[in-house]
């Protein structure tokens, strides 16, 4: 009898992080054509509406402007954005990390997002991106 509701619980926690993985693949997603379309002001502010980054990011003018400048590089160096990929999601806890990689047209670079879930909401607490992919590689298990 006690079974029952320790499996629900299982169950909910398991429905409950599919969906905040959907939600955010989602916004990955609209984040991406934002930056396929060189929006890069809109992606980043859309992307981290409601976040704690929101703050930090998007409401401070420098750190808002660089990561643009960033991103308007990536596009400069690796040229143009193409599809996207989620390579994996590490949850521990409250806390969960995804990483993603965005395909450019000559290198992918890597965007590796965290959540954070409290219980009651769940909000982006970190975000950094780099074209570091072959540590990836290697974490994952794939050597070449």
């Amino acid at each position: 009898m006690k079974r029952l509701p320790l499996l629900f619980l299982l169950m909910l926690i398991s429905v409950s992080t599919l969906f905040a993985s959907k939600e955010l693949d989602a916004k990955v997603g609209d984040f991406f054509q934002a930056l396929k379309q060189e929006k890069y002001e809109e992606g980043i502010t859309n992307l981290l509406a409601g976040s704690l980054l929101e703050e930090k990011v998007v409401n401070v003018t420098q750190t808002r402007n660089n990561w643009i400048a960033q991103f308007s590089q990536i596009k400069s160096l690796y040229g143009d954005y193409l599809a996207w990929d989620k390579v994996s999601t590490v949850s521990l806890g409250g806390l969960e990390e995804t990483t993603y990689f965005v395909y450019c047209r000559d290198y992918p670079i890597k965007i590796v997002i965290t959540e954070y879930d409290n219980g009651m909401d769940r909000k982006i607490i970190n975000m950094f991106f780099d074209d570091q992919i072959l540590d990836t590689l290697r974490d994952h298990g794939s050597y070449f």
